[in-house]
């Protein structure tokens, strides 16, 4: 595939080349092409550098409401959201809007529902109530609830949401971190009694999301693996599986955002070494892709965090628009977000073929056989037009 790919660009691109004028248009097409086979086999391309927003806070949450992009900040006890615009990424401060409006909150979690209203689930101090609420596409408050402390008593922090057809509401993990629980949330923010999950991974700082009105939970349960989760409409478990780290002395963890893209799962989550001298919360951010059996296609490190200078970041979440990602999470009490291009195409699978089912077990070229197909047999042909390209171009200038 690669060397066809080199034969179409050295037949068709390269005469337009050499009879330019323009050193640019020569550079810009070799960076393009290269670019192109750089990218060709993975699911992202166009990877940003991080990106200082210079906006204090926590819990950078960039949303898409299906008209422009927006970014969700935790600051001064409070969630807030103001317009985000795409390609310079800058944030209108002098449009931000206090959404929660109360004071109290330290944690949040921000999930958009299909009829594009938005569920928000919020915590403060230890043992105090959670917050339920609901707002409509505009943002503006439909309704508001506590979840009080029962008992057991439950972890306050980093509750997880989720607003699907079938799943609506959000995971709790008892204190001690012997059981997990769903709790539903109605129209009205109301919560129902907390439904106990078997098997789930710990809900705090998990990630939730809805497929074929099944609840799948990715978490850290004791890690160094990503645990994986799969319930049913009833909360009786369907499937289990683990998803290995990046590399043996990485250990992942906050795994708060899962997504469906086309035939396959792509997951955030930090990561770190634990000898390496970052916080307990603190790390990298990472990407990773797993098909539908929850196996491993592609890891992505985005950030590569100095614990000596700096520290690391925490509670990422990432939105994506057709092909265009955001990802947002925080260090050091400032905003940070990094952005990237998905290719769908790999992500729906249309740039593979099927596996026959029966692999032959002969060679594809007699062993003693000279190859006739591929980059080398038209390495003779090749040479020569290159020689004479090049001369023409140095002749010309």
């Amino acid at each position: 595939m690669l060397c066809s790919t080199f034969s179409v660009f050295f037949t068709f691109m390269l005469p337009l080349i050499a009879f330019s004028d323009s050193k640019k248009y020569f550079k810009d097409m070799i960076f393009l092409f290269l670019s192109s086979i750089v990218h060709a086999d993975s699911f992202f391309s166009n990877v940003s550098e991080e990106i200082n927003i210079e906006i204090g806070g926590t819990w950078a949450i960039p949303i898409h409401d299906g008209y422009q992009w927006w970014l969700g900040m935790g600051q001064a006890s409070d969630l807030w959201i103001a317009p985000m615009f795409e390609g310079s990424w800058f944030i209108d401060m002098a449009q931000t809007k206090n959404l929660s409006n109360v004071g109290i909150l330290r944690d949040h979690s921000f999930r958009k529902c299909s009829d594009g209203s938005f569920l928000h689930l919020s915590g403060g101090d230890t043992g105090s109530p959670n917050q339920i609420f609901r707002y409509d596409s505009a943002f503006d408050l439909i309704s508001q609830q506590g979840y009080p402390q029962a008992d057991p008593p439950h972890a306050t922090n980093d509750v997880p949401a989720i607003c699907g057809d079938s799943f609506d509401g959000f995971g709790i993990a008892e204190g001690q971190g012997r059981e997990d629980f769903f709790v539903e949330v109605d129209d009205n923010s109301t919560p129902s009694s907390p439904i106990l999950l078997p098997d789930s991974p710990r809900m705090t700082g998990a990630g939730l999301t809805e497929v074929n009105e099944q609840l799948i939970v990715a978490g850290m349960d004791p890690g160094p693996d990503i645990s994986i989760s799969v319930y049913d409409t009833n909360f009786d478990i369907v499937e289990r599986a683990l998803i290995a780290p990046i590399s043996e002395e990485i250990l992942h963890y906050w795994p708060s955002r899962i997504e469906k893209i086309g035939e396959y799962y792509l997951i955030a989550t930090m990561g770190r070494d634990p000898l390496s001298g970052f916080g307990v919360d603190n790390g990298d951010l990472y990407f990773v892709v797993v098909n539908q059996a929850f196996e491993t296609q592609e890891w992505l490190q985005l950030s590569f965090n100095d614990p000596e200078s700096g520290g690391g970041g925490m509670r990422p979440w990432f939105e994506y628009y057709e092909d265009q990602l955001v990802i947002g999470y925080d260090k050091s009490n400032s905003l940070y977000l990094y952005t990237l291009n998905l290719n769908l195409d790999k992500f729906q699978n249309l740039d593979s073929s099927e596996p026959s089912s029966e692999p032959s077990t002969e060679p594809s070229v007699e062993p003693d056989a000279p190859a006739k197909d591929g980059c080398g047999a038209n390495q003779a042909l090749l040479l020569p037009f290159l020689w004479g390209v090049f001369s023409y171009r140095r002749k010309k200038n």
